[in-house]
């Protein structure tokens, strides 16, 4: 049995040059991390590719329901048009562009109903390797995989950013709720579904690490690897949240939407926030935040009293393998909370990624991606 070690991986590993990073995103001319010396390629070929792949599946919603905006790109309708013109991302915008729907039919309670559900993938799909399905954090979307994407496309890895049910760009209107079961049951109608069942390498952060965890223990035959970055693990339920009356509940979530918050957490997801944390990093972040029913859905999952895992993480070591990634400048989630995970996990790797906040792949994205492709390959 693989025992419990840890590492380091610095910023400067491989390719990345944070001098070179620095320079582009100082240049307001070329902020856009659209420059081969940053992210290695950019979506645009893997977005012709995904089209011409994603039109003969009947499964695809709005996928001749599309405008134009950007540069000539095409956007799904079902994407919030006026907040969107506003972003400047480039690695935002390619994988905006290549965003579909996909009709999924979760296993819950009641008359099955289809579930439109959000993705992006990578056109390479996988002979040699599991495939990566990514998993977001609280209340986000799969846009915090813009900055990675590419790279896993460019390494020939197939990759899938989910949005999970309740949050993001996935239409939740036919779920009877949008807490830890339901996003259970649609995450494993994605994998059944859409992966025909293949074993998964599962990524989540922050709080999609939890979803991560709890479906690694509830489905284990469905992962063959456990990445965790950043993850949420050890904190229990949501106190006094899911107990709150539905008036100050919304209240509450509301709050959630407002610019002076967002712009908070975004300066506390960044080691480096002068080159990260910029307005434009905050909107990306917003943007499905106008989308319909984002308050109840919020709502929905704060009275369903959140995730309490931390009694079972230990099992993990029984039914997977488990890599933990850890931005030795965290401040959301500390550092040590890393330790608690190769402490708990006995065969559990951990490696502490210099130079990084809260959200390793969209701060030390090529750091992740050679990472990820080690292990994939069954290398690590």
């Amino acid at each position: 049995m693989m025992m419990a070690s840890t590492t380091t991986a610095h910023g400067s590993r491989g390719h990345f040059n944070f001098k070179s990073l620095n320079s582009v995103l100082k240049n307001p001319s070329k902020n856009r991390w659209n420059t081969p010396a940053v992210i290695g390629t950019n979506l645009s070929q893997s977005r012709a590719s995904f089209a011409a792949r994603c039109s003969s599946s009947t499964q695809i919603q709005d996928a001749n329901s599309s405008r134009e905006k950007k540069g000539g790109r095409q956007f799904p309708d079902f994407l919030p048009d006026s907040y969107l013109a506003e972003i400047e991302e480039t690695a935002c915008l390619d994988m905006a562009a290549s965003m579909r729907r996909v009709n999924l039919t979760p296993n819950w309670e009641g008359e099955a109903q289809p579930v439109p559900t959000s993705v992006v993938s990578t056109q390479h799909v996988a002979d040699d390797h599991a495939p990566v399905v990514m998993l977001h954090g609280f209340d986000s979307s799969c846009l915090e995989f813009r900055r990675i994407m590419p790279l896993l496309e460019e390494r020939r890895i197939e990759a899938h950013a989910v949005d999970l049910v309740g949050w993001g760009f996935t239409d939740a209107g036919a779920a009877p709720g949008v807490g830890p079961e339901q996003k259970r049951a649609h995450l494993e109608a994605f994998w059944r579904e859409e992966l025909n069942g293949r074993p998964i390498t599962l990524l989540g952060c922050s709080l999609g690490g939890a979803v991560a965890i709890d479906f690694a223990l509830s489905v284990p035959e469905a992962v063959k690897a456990l990445v965790l970055v950043d993850a949420q693990g050890f904190i229990d339920g949501l106190g006094a949240m899911s107990s709150m009356p539905q008036w100050a509940a919304k209240l509450g979530v509301s709050v959630l939407k407002a610019v002076p918050l967002r712009n908070a957490a975004n300066k506390m997801a960044y080691a480096n926030k002068d080159l990260f944390a910029t307005e434009d990093a905050m909107r990306v972040g917003r943007l499905h935040c106008h989308m319909p029913n984002w308050l109840d859905n919020n709502v929905s999952y704060m009275q369903s009293g959140g995730y309490s895992l931390s009694s079972s993480i230990p099992k993990l070591a029984e039914l997977t393998e488990t890599h933990v990634f850890w931005g030795a400048q965290d401040e959301i989630l500390e550092p040590e909370t890393a330790e608690k995970f190769r402490n708990a996990i006995s065969n559990a790797t951990v490696t502490m990624v210099d130079d990084c906040g809260h959200v390793a792949h969209l701060e030390q994205p090529i750091v992740l991606a050679d990472r990820l492709d080690a292990i994939v390959r069954n290398k690590a």
